[in-house]
């Protein structure tokens, strides 16, 4: 079964959509699983180096109420999950553009090996059987 993910690296709600995932696929080991990792950067606009969390958060989601209630419903998901979300240590929200661009490069097969020509010379002269070593030291 193929399975398509798509998934932000700094979206808390995509983790636990992984663990999810991973929880229902070991309840059936026999079932083949491919899974496909798509990037999806959920905030584009967030500058290279980042932003502030708190900033971010009071401009993504307006009053601290608000805020506090999908924190609070977010740690309870994942305290059921096993997940310990501890959003106060997070001080900066991240641009993840290069973490997917990472992914993207790790998931290419690698390049066939190449080989020397044949009439390239080795770097260092093989030494004679029995002599000291090659360099004088």
């Amino acid at each position: 079964m193929r399975i398509d993910l798509v998934s932000d690296f700094a979206c808390p709600w995509c983790y636990v959509g992984r663990r999810r995932l991973a929880a229902a696929l070991a309840e059936r080991p026999a079932l083949p699983a491919e899974i496909h990792w798509h990037p999806f950067e959920l905030n584009p606009d967030i500058p290279a180096g980042g932003v502030a969390r708190e900033r971010w958060w009071r401009e993504r989601f307006g009053s601290p109420e608000r805020l506090a209630g999908m924190l609070g419903q977010l740690v309870a998901v994942g305290l059921d999950l096993d997940i310990d979300f501890d959003f106060t240590a997070i001080e900066v929200q991240p641009n993840t553009r290069l973490a997917h661009e990472l992914m993207h490069l790790a998931a290419r097969p690698p390049p066939p090996p190449q080989r020397p020509p044949p009439d390239l010379p080795r770097q260092i002269p093989p030494r004679p059987p029995n002599e000291g070593p090659a360099h004088p030291g």
